[in-house]
């Protein structure tokens, strides 16, 4: 996966999960691999595999905080350069690896664009 910025968006993430997200930036010569989560606390419960996303993302961008009440955004995105993206139901979390039934999408072409214009409006509004 050879690609400038490797985003990674999603609201919850687990010990397994921050290995799936691991596996991913390792898999990629992006020189930006970004994790965007709701809540980028949930790292700590995740041990050595939050150490390790922590170590291997260019930056990891947090967009709600701890308080769920105000949870602004549940989508789960996987986006490479804004040419393709996974848009789907999996959370970062064993459940979704191993157990759930999850849905989702590859997509690519023209409507790639609407999904990063949603993408930056999540960092640029985590970022204010």
């Amino acid at each position: 996966l050879a690609h400038q910025r490797f985003t990674i968006m999603i609201p919850y993430i687990d010990r397994i999960g921050a290995a799936w997200a691991a596996d991913l930036f390792e898999e990629t010569t992006a020189t930006e691999r970004l994790l965007v989560l709701r809540d980028a606390t949930q790292l700590l419960a995740c041990g050595a595999q939050g150490k390790r996303i922590e170590s291997i993302a260019t930056r990891i961008i947090d967009y709600g905080g701890a308080d769920s009440a105000n949870e602004t955004f549940h989508a789960k995105i996987v986006l490479a350069d804004g040419v393709a993206a996974y848009v789907g139901s999996a959370n970062l979390l064993r459940r979704s690896k191993l157990t759930n039934l999850e849905c989702g999408m590859l997509v690519e072409g023209p409507a790639v664009a609407a999904v990063k214009v949603l993408m930056d409006a999540v960092i640029s509004m985590a970022n204010s």
